[in-house]
């Protein structure tokens, strides 16, 4: 519901912001989808499930191996 709320309302704002332009659509669609993931992954890490802590570790730890190379 958070994901579909917040992917709602930014892709109405920069809709009516930016207007019909193909351009303008790929942005308008693209930053909602952007920010209901951003939004989503928030409500997952503040609930504390598990499966999202072991995703970030991995690719923390990936990037930690990449970063010492």
């Amino acid at each position: 519901a958070v994901l579909a709320a917040v992917s709602y309302v930014v892709w109405w704002g920069l809709d009516k912001a930016l207007g019909r332009a193909l351009w303008a659509q790929v942005v308008s669609v693209g930053g909602g989808i952007s920010a209901g993931f951003v939004a989503y992954a928030a409500v997952v890490w503040a609930l504390g499930i598990d499966e999202a802590r072991q995703i970030w570790n991995l690719f923390a730890g990936r990037f930690k191996r990449r970063q010492n190379t």
